[in-house]
């Protein structure tokens, strides 16, 4: 992924918690004869790993001990040259996309154990069965059930070796045109624009304001 300076995250809290709040990730393997799939992953900082599961009918025996990059996509929102106030001034404004992505290196450790693919699907479903009125756990399953499930996938945990952010958030614009994104973004009135207004309200700008553009 090209990400120039300006648009680097290096943020480890902000770079961990965009994968939390973000957990579908785009797993991509295989070498030479790539491989994406799109899986839930469970996010754990403390072990500095990902971990998900995927059925045994896909053939992830030949990814065991290869390289992975894991995909995790942030808010993304299309950005208007009507939010921009030096439209009215010159006109030499075009759209862009502002994003939030970060891309996760590391290696494939394939598990095929029964108490540990029970542990993590009770962890996947935690954080979003917790504030449910009658949460799901894997114990309120039947038993069979759960062991027929068992059976047929296989766990993934991914030692992450490397973490790559980039934060496509107007940073090269002065003040008073990220104040007119902000604007323009919470006009929307949907919570993908909001989401992207704070990106880019609590973005940190790392050039002088001499080097900002309107």
């Amino acid at each position: 992924m090209f990400v120039p300076t300006l648009l680097s995250e290096t943020r480890p809290d902000v770079l961990w918690e965009l994968m939390r709040q973000n957990p579908l990730g785009t797993i991509v393997v295989g070498g030479d004869q790539l491989d994406a799939n799109h899986l839930p992953f469970e996010i754990d900082r403390q072990r500095n790993t990902l971990q998900t599961h995927a059925s045994r009918s896909t053939d992830w025996s030949r990814c065991a001990g290869e390289n992975a990059l894991v995909v995790f996509q942030g808010p993304n929102h299309y950005i208007s040259p009507g939010w921009q106030r030096s439209r009215s001034k010159h006109g030499r404004v075009v759209p862009s996309w502002n994003y939030a992505v970060v891309h996760v290196y590391g290696r494939i450790n394939l598990i095929d154990d029964e108490h540990w693919l029970l542990e993590h699907l009770d962890a996947l479903a935690k954080p979003h069965e917790a504030h449910r009125t009658d949460p799901w756990d894997v114990s309120s399953a039947p038993a069979d059930f759960v062991g027929g499930l068992i059976k047929r996938i296989i766990g993934i945990e991914i030692y992450v070796d490397r973490l790559v952010g980039k934060s496509q958030a107007c940073k090269q614009y002065n003040a008073a045109t990220r104040e007119g994104v902000v604007a323009g973004l919470k006009s929307e009135g949907s919570a993908k624009g909001a989401a992207m207004a704070n990106i880019v309200a609590e973005a940190s700008t790392y050039r002088s304001t001499a080097n900002e553009t309107e």
